[in-house]
């Protein structure tokens, strides 16, 4: 046994990309997978599946937003495109999103983002979950690089699982003119911003938010 010191890096689309080849070369051990991905802003893949020289799949085409990961996309894309073609072939294939009843919740465990090889994947793992923090930990994590530093895995970590809010001043950034100068300015797109769940009302909005958030 090889035993690396790093984290699985298999991301885990990759892994039920295989399975699907699998299934293929099971029934067909001899299938040919052409595959084209096209050179656009969102991940783009098209598929046929040759059996032999005389029985091919039609050609079947799929997008996937390229954002947060291109390369998550792509594969997405890629499993997308590859199973319209499995079903011409007659195979039955199943989503979690298919069925309610059987999809997976996603649990955040300090564990799982650990393990995360990039600030990038723990934010991906944070949306999959939909996790009541995600919009801070973004706010977060922009608001650090910002201000020409980087948070390690461990601040994020320590601040999901803290019950504490991201760091505010103690004393109020703003107050008099200059606070009804942005209140003025936020009242109507505050509701609607990543910092109406950061800020428990515009009023602390005003008072606490960094010129940066102002912006």
């Amino acid at each position: 046994m090889i035993e690396l010191m790093i984290a699985d890096p298999t991301p885990h689309e990759l892994g039920e990309y295989r399975k699907l080849i699998k299934q293929l070369k099971d029934k067909f051990p001899d299938a040919y997978v052409n595959v084209e991905r096209g050179r656009v802003d969102y991940a783009s893949t098209t598929v046929s599946i040759w059996i032999d020289d005389e029985r091919k799949t039609d050609w079947h085409s799929a997008i996937y937003p390229s954002v947060p990961n291109r390369g998550t996309a792509q594969i997405k894309a890629d499993i997308l495109a590859l199973t319209f073609a499995m079903r011409e072939l007659g195979f039955d294939i199943k989503f979690l999103d298919s069925d309610p009843i059987v999809r997976e919740k996603v649990t955040i465990t300090r564990g799982k983002l650990n393990s995360c090889i990039s600030l990038r994947q723990m934010v991906e793992l944070l949306e999959e979950a939909n996790h009541e923090k995600l919009d801070e930990v973004k706010v977060m994590i922009e608001n650090k690089r910002k201000n020409g530093g980087r948070p390690s895995k461990k601040s994020v970590i320590e601040f999901i699982f803290s019950g504490a809010k991201e760091e505010k001043r103690a004393q109020p950034v703003r107050t008099g003119p200059e606070w009804a100068r942005v209140k003025m300015e936020w009242r109507d797109k505050f509701p609607a911003s990543k910092y109406a769940k950061i800020y428990k009302s515009l009023d602390e909005f005003c008072t606490f938010a960094t010129e940066e958030e102002c912006k």
